[in-house]
């Protein structure tokens, strides 16, 4: 036997670099401002003859291969991922290769962490309405935990345990061996047979999805679950998520289709009308689920202006005008959608809202209310994707001066300084959305419900960032909060 000494960071055995071995930083590390990570275990004993064996080439159906998994680009307009962190992730660790059954207190911590406190009491009822919150697929987890000889009940069980050992701050080390066990349990030990995904194969993606918020640097692996998922879903139709378990998961996983398809400026599958339809058609949609119905085509249009651009198309005029005019369309259609929740919910946001019992950054300015927190996601969403649209629109007008808009009022509004200042009025209102919803009470769901919409005002408040100076300070002081929760993949997320 020979001896493999854990005298090297994983950063320094990562970039194949010298390490002195201090701790808790090396010098290599100190010296370049990296982060430098240790194993908890000293020593790792390998046969003097072994080889590392090649992982497993298929990862659920063969939508991923691990062993490139962080090096492939999800899309061609993102980026080669060199996350130090999730490599370590994929490293050989000391796994528990036998799972006892599922311990009720791993599923009480992920619900107590996930499902605000004003959901909790519906999360269990049997009701032809889905409840509110896109959040509530937790709400099956016992259900399917009653059955842990299942054919995947001990992936589920792994995955179940990674999550909580997340969200109950348990060392990091720890949190990282059971993630990989996780992982590992995953990649190796799940098949799709005739094209039918699985109740806990799902379950457990998501829990791993989730997990990975609490990863440093962790954007890519989430990306490559859900990737994962939607291939999953795809092959298996939109018939199997009408009802029960399945319809859960799939609402859990929309926003997630949608946050990833906004990321990589790509189409999703969720657009297309039988998507839409089908799986609502025997349980009416929260207003979220109605929302990303309304919204789930834009990221087919950032698609299209990115081909656009990077071509010269000899028709680019004529192209432009029609894409133009359909991101007119559709803010036109967001305002009106907008109106008619005003008048339809009286009083569904108001002004003066002041959390006195949270330790949270406060907005620069007066903070506004909801009646609860699907409509807060809701509103900040909608705002969220007006920005996205006001954005593209202005892009190809200064792009293609000569485009010609069916509607010419709406065009004189919309000149470049307008949409500026369109954007940041909207990017002001989600700051102002915040504080109401990281309160306590929406535990992590609030804050990580609000990913998108925070990364879409932040972005806009940095293009002024003199003007806009108390803004970006809250943003930035939110962000340290959140990683202080230990949501620390908010930085990579947001920024």
């Amino acid at each position: 036997m020979k001896v493999k000494q854990r005298t090297v960071c994983q950063t320094c055995r990562t970039r194949k670099l010298g390490c002195d071995g201090k701790q808790p930083e090396c010098g290599q590390c100190l010296l370049r401002g990296r982060k430098c990570f240790w194993d908890s275990a000293v020593y790792t004993f390998l046969s003097q003859n072994a080889r590392v064996s090649e992982p497993r080439r298929r990862y659920l159906g063969g939508c991923q291969e691990p062993a490139k998994r962080f090096n492939k680009p999800l899309s061609p307009n993102s980026q080669p991922c060199t996350d130090i962190q999730q490599n370590m992730r994929l490293l050989a660790t000391t796994a528990p290769e036998v799972i006892g059954p599922y311990r009720n207190d791993w599923i009480e911590s992920i619900m107590n962490a996930f499902v605000p406190q004003e959901e909790l009491p519906c999360t269990f009822q049997d009701s032809k309405d889905i409840p509110r919150i896109c959040g509530a697929w937790v709400g099956v987890l016992p259900n399917l935990a009653q059955n842990p000889q299942a054919r995947y009940g001990r992936v589920l069980s792994l995955a179940i345990e990674a999550l909580s050992s997340c969200v109950t701050s348990k060392p990091y080390a720890a949190s990282i061996q059971t993630y990989t066990a996780a992982l590992e349990a995953v990649r190796t030990g799940i098949t799709v047979q005739n094209n039918l995904v699985n109740a806990e194969v799902v379950a457990a993606i998501m829990c791993l999805t989730l997990a990975e918020l609490f990863f440093p640097e962790s954007r890519f692996g989430i990306a490559m679950h859900v990737y994962g998922v939607a291939r999953l879903f795809q092959a298996s139709g939109p018939e199997r998520f009408k009802s029960g378990v399945m319809h859960s998961l799939f609402a859990g996983f929309r926003p997630l289709f949608m946050l990833q398809a906004f990321q990589s400026r790509t189409a999703t599958f969720i657009s297309s009308n039988e998507w839409i339809r089908i799986p609502f058609s025997g349980r009416r949609p929260s207003l979220m689920q109605t929302l990303i119905s309304q919204a789930a085509h834009l990221p087919s249009l950032l698609q299209q202006t990115d081909t656009l651009l990077s071509s010269q198309h000899e028709e680019g005029l004529s192209r432009s005008t029609i894409l133009c005019n359909t991101y007119l369309e559709f803010l036109l259609d967001m305002e009106r959608w907008e109106q008619s929740l005003r008048n339809h919910y009286p009083g569904s946001i108001c002004d003066s809202f002041v959390n006195s019992k949270s330790r949270t950054p406060a907005p620069p300015g007066r903070g506004i209310s909801f009646p609860d927190i699907t409509m807060a996601n809701v509103y900040t969403h909608l705002w969220a994707f007006r920005i996205i649209c006001a954005t593209e629109l202005g892009r190809l007008v200064s792009l293609f001066p000569l485009t010609h808009l069916q509607d010419s009022t709406t065009c004189n509004y919309f000149s470049s300084r307008d949409i500026q200042e369109h954007n940041e009025c909207l990017a002001r209102l989600i700051c102002f959305c915040m504080e109401y919803l990281v309160q306590d009470d929406f535990k992590l769901f609030g804050p990580t419900s609000a990913m998108l919409p925070l990364q879409t005002a932040y972005k806009v408040l940095i293009t002024n960032e003199q003007k806009n100076i108390l803004h970006v300070i809250y943003v930035k002081e939110l962000v340290q909060w959140l990683v202080e929760k230990g949501i620390r993949s908010a930085p990579y997320v947001i920024y």
